[in-house]
């Protein structure tokens, strides 16, 4: 995983194997928003009881909010152990089920 900032936001790579997950996330009035691609993910974060936590308020595709059926249900957690952080991130689609899933470990290196 690869990070910077430019101005306000962060532009995130994440590597899984030899696939590339590109996105950029800046904060606006107290919420996180993450663009990938199309769509703008707006996000409630609350940090707390050790952890990060992220739930999803709405989604955007082309600046227009998506209804139920496309809204993903998201699990985005991260909390700090011996200096790795952990990740844990899910993605359910209503009527499709689960979309992706990933669970690890990021060591600074």
């Amino acid at each position: 995983m690869h990070f910077r900032q430019d101005g306000g936001a962060e532009h995130w790579t994440r590597y899984f194997g030899d696939k590339t997950f590109y996105s950029k996330q800046w904060d606006q009035d107290g919420t996180l928003y993450e663009q990938v691609n199309i769509t703008t993910l707006a996000f409630d974060v609350d940090a707390s009881n050790d952890k990060l936590s992220l739930k999803l308020k709405q989604v955007y595709t082309l600046g227009v909010p998506v209804g139920w059926l496309f809204k993903p249900k998201v699990v985005a957690e991260e909390s700090e152990v011996d200096e790795k952080f952990s990740v844990n991130v899910e993605v359910h689609l209503p009527l499709f089920g689960l979309l992706v899933k990933y669970h690890g470990w990021l060591e600074k290196v």
